[in-house]
């Protein structure tokens, strides 16, 4: 019996800054992800109710902060499976990672880290077959 053929991961990709948006969502899809982006914490939370197997978010934004919209996606029952990686350019690392696993993120990168996620992303997503 022929299996079915999974469908590439979700994820949704959230950063102000728009061309780093875009070169992580770029670099995501040359993995084989599917990637939608937004550019706000208004938008990210518009869109983890509908599209993310994964949200991938800058905490540095204007409105709402990522380490808010990481809150608010958890505390919704729709959307609180979804893992929430977050990452920054211009913070200090070690208190950035525990605010962001208090909000309850996986975990917390640099930019510069963030554009070669992909192999902690597939093990994240990974289904327990």
């Amino acid at each position: 019996m022929a299996s079915t053929p999974k469908r590439p991961l979700r994820i949704l990709v959230v950063d102000d800054n728009r061309a780093h948006c875009y070169a992580l969502a770029k670099r995501l899809l040359h993995e084989g992800f599917q990637v939608r982006q937004a550019y706000d914490g208004y938008s990210a939370l518009r869109g983890s109710r509908s599209f993310p197997d994964l949200i991938l978010m800058d905490i540095n934004m204007p409105g709402i902060d990522g380490f808010e919209v990481c809150r608010r996606v958890k505390r919704d029952p729709s959307s609180a499976h979804i893992p929430v990686i977050l990452f920054s350019s211009t913070v200090d690392v070690e208190e950035c990672r525990t605010l962001a696993i208090k909000a309850g993120g996986v975990d917390f990168f640099t930019a510069a880290e963030a554009i070669n996620l992909a192999p902690l992303i597939h093990a994240l997503t990974a289904s327990p077959n």
